[in-house]
């Protein structure tokens, strides 16, 4: 194997510099703060009653998975995990409208007993499947 050896011609710079002259970042002064920009791009983040507000506002008939979608913000947005442990995996993949159904409370009720008493809940939800 050959190795390239280095040229030993001199290279020119790309902007020739002239004795005497400054450059342009000296000259400029630089603001002390900077202004401020308002972003209108981002949108607003919305408490859970908010959004809750918004839905109901909406004058269209809602769909199972946005009523879904609203029970979970109202009963604080639980993971699998939480709602596994309270209701079991058959619990699970049911709807917040059939859990309550099952237990014989509105969906709201429930969602309001997860967020606060969620042991309550499981409780609740155990005796029902003992008496299965």
């Amino acid at each position: 194997m050959a190795h390239k050896t280095k040229s030993t011609r001199l290279r020119k710079s790309r902007k020739p510099t002239k004795p005497g002259t400054e450059t342009q970042a000296a000259t400029t002064e630089v603001p002390a703060v900077a202004p401020v920009v308002e972003n209108t791009n981002l949108t607003p983040r919305l408490t859970p009653e908010q959004i809750i507000e918004h839905a109901e506002k909406e004058t269209k008939p809602t769909s199972a998975t946005a009523t879904g979608a609203r029970y979970s913000v109202l009963a604080g947005r639980p993971s699998k995990q939480g709602v596994i442990a309270c209701f079991g995996k058959t619990g699970y993949a049911l709807s917040w409208v059939a859990r309550a159904e099952r237990l014989g409370i509105t969906p709201e009720e429930l969602c309001e007993r997860f967020k606060t008493d969620s042991e309550g809940v499981r409780a609740a939800w155990a005796a029902l499947a003992e008496k299965k």
